[in-house]
């Protein structure tokens, strides 16, 4: 049950948009899209629009990896309990709850550091290139990916360090690297990612299941595309840590040079033919969860505008746009009867300049609430599907057009914590932030803006 923040608690709409936030979330559930898209007819397990014939396998091993890791596999089970022989799981500590307990005794759990690897997140990775070494070509491989893989499982190529990732993926972060350019570096730097998985198992036959966390649905992004063919190059990975001038560790530039010099081979491209045996199946994505919310906000009253183009880019510069489409939406407004309310998806970056704490969607709502403050019955929302707003223990913020207001009552300067990078201590005070808890699921954000 999300609590309704303190922002519209007094509103005829204080339930509309929690309502519409939960409906968000339940959209991508992960166990009910796996359902949908896995199933079993007698010997035929089809996945999506292929059929494989199971007793022409000799093993059947499964992969789950993600953020939603728990409940695919738990979806999953029931169609192969009987077939399966090895299972491996890698998620975060925060993002599996107690239904972890309800996982096959034989499966291989591990739970690691999500958006900065740790040691478990090298052992996962180990323990699955294993795995898919060991495949041959009468065995089939079942993966299970979502959002956050590429943090969760991670394999440095040789002559690499844990620790050089940790600070290679640090920098990037704060650098505010968009997921291209950040699972670019990422897919260079490893011996897992970058369609790596799919090559270690050939001459296995690799389905994978994909719920996107991307906007757009890149193969090669999700989770760093372990089963999908990756085009970019050892020489588009440096030229991102160039743009955003990174002291990476030397080790990190030595590795990318070698790649550009072709010493070491790069990651599989999509004429490579061990993708003829892999298949991959787009199970949820961004856009499920704004139809969703559109959906909700219209059941409600609302008219509803469900906007084409993601929200992409600095998370701040993103406010202020949604904020001038409010101005222009309060202009319909007038000239209409009910609320209006337009649904956007996306997913913006920070720049990290200031030591405080926040994410990308309190970030956008802090930055949107300066511009539309005076505004009477305007609210602009974001939030992510995950519950988890960078490090924070919320989802993202609500901002209206008396935040900054309400702030400045409390002695709160909204600017000093916009500079600070301070957006979820703001939030909190004002009692405005969206708190989902883990979800189980990652689709990426959606945000809105109502006038009501």
């Amino acid at each position: 049950m999300i609590i309704t923040p303190q922002a519209i608690a007094s509103t005829p709409f204080a339930q509309a948009i929690p309502q519409a936030i939960e409906a968000a979330i339940a959209s991508v559930q992960p166990g009910r899209l796996v359902a949908n898209t896995l199933r079993r007819e007698g010997d035929v397990l089809f996945v999506g629009q292929d059929a494989y014939a199971l007793s022409t396998y000799k093993r059947i091993s499964i992969v789950a990896m993600g953020k939603a890791a728990v409940p695919m596999l738990l979806a999953a089970h029931p169609s192969l309990q009987d077939v399966a022989h090895q299972s491996i799981l890698v998620s975060g500590k925060s993002y599996v709850g107690t239904s972890v307990a309800d996982l096959p005794s034989s499966t291989h759990v591990f739970l690691s550091s999500h958006p900065v690897p740790d040691e478990t997140s090298v052992a996962a990775g180990e323990a699955i290139i294993d795995m898919a070494q060991s495949l041959g070509a009468d065995d089939l491989l079942l993966v299970l990916l979502s959002g956050g893989a590429s943090a969760l499982c991670i394999l440095p190529a040789p002559g690499i360090s844990l620790k050089e990732m940790q600070q290679t993926t640090s920098l990037l972060l704060k650098a505010g690297a968009d997921i291209h350019e950040l699972n670019c570096v990422r897919k260079h730097l490893s011996a897992f990612k970058g369609g790596l998985i799919a090559q270690a198992a050939a001459p296995a036959q690799v389905a994978a299941l994909v719920l996107s966390d991307v906007i757009g649905d890149p193969l090669d992004v999700i989770g760093s595309g372990p089963t999908a063919p990756d085009d970019t190059s050892y020489q588009d990975a440096l030229s991102v840590v160039e743009k955003y001038r990174l002291e990476v560790p030397l080790s990190v530039r030595d590795h990318l040079q070698l790649g550009i010099n072709q010493s070491i081979q790069d990651t599989p491209g999509s004429n490579d033919p061990l993708f003829d045996r892999v298949s991959n199946t787009i199970i949820g994505n961004n856009r499920t969860a704004v139809q969703a919310t559109a959906k909700a906000f219209e059941e409600r009253g609302m008219q509803v505008l469900i906007m084409p183009e993601p929200i992409v880019g600095e998370a701040k510069e993103a406010g202020k746009m949604l904020a001038k489409f409010a101005a222009d939406l309060r202009s319909k407004r007038k000239k209409t009867s009910g609320p209006l309310c337009a649904v956007f998806g996306g997913e913006t970056t920070v720049t990290v300049t200031g030591v405080g704490k926040g994410g990308r969607n309190t970030e956008l709502a802090l930055s949107a609430a300066q511009v539309i403050e005076g505004f009477h019955c305007t609210i602009i929302g974001s939030f992510g599907t995950d519950g988890a707003d960078g490090p924070t223990d919320a989802a993202g913020a609500l901002a209206t057009g008396h935040t900054v207001r309400r702030a400045h009552e409390l002695g709160l300067s909204a600017q000093d914590f916009l500079e600070n990078n301070d957006s979820y201590s703001f939030f909190h005070q004002l009692g405005d932030l969206i708190v989902t808890g883990p979800t189980q699921t990652n689709v990426a954000d959606v945000m809105f803006v109502c006038i009501l």
